[in-house]
């Protein structure tokens, strides 16, 4: 078995997010693996890997729409798509992501232990 070198856990999530750059401004209404730290958003389009970026996710509810934005780069490019490392986000797009997570985790304990040992995005000192 192997070790998960992960510092938080991943998410299957299939949500619409919006990847924008100064030149291109890329759509899809397909991603998967999403964590704290980033996500996988399939597209055929590719960004030279290190491109800054601001990710939007698309909540739909049944009532309203939610925007999740979040500064990015692309750690990552395959054929099916781009693996983005978050950067920085607000306070209030902070607590969406994390109660996306939470809500799309199977073992939502975890996630939640994981998170509490964090400060923002970057590992808090005093956790193991």
């Amino acid at each position: 078995m192997t070790e998960d070198y992960r510092e938080f856990s991943r998410v299957s999530v299939n949500i619409e997010a919006t990847i924008k750059t100064d030149a291109t401004a890329i759509e899809t209404k397909h991603t998967r693996d999403l964590s704290m730290n980033g996500i996988f958003v399939l597209c055929d389009e590719k960004l030279p890997l290190d491109s800054e970026c601001e990710v939007s996710l698309i909540l739909r509810g049944e009532a309203e729409l939610l925007q999740v934005d979040i500064a990015a780069r692309v750690q990552r490019a395959t054929e099916e798509g781009l693996g983005l490392e978050f950067v920085e986000l607000g306070l209030e797009s902070y607590r969406h992501l994390q109660n996306l997570i939470l809500y799309n985790s199977q073992d939502a304990h975890r996630a939640e232990e994981e998170i509490s040992a964090h400060l923002g995005l970057k590992k808090s000192k005093n956790s193991a």
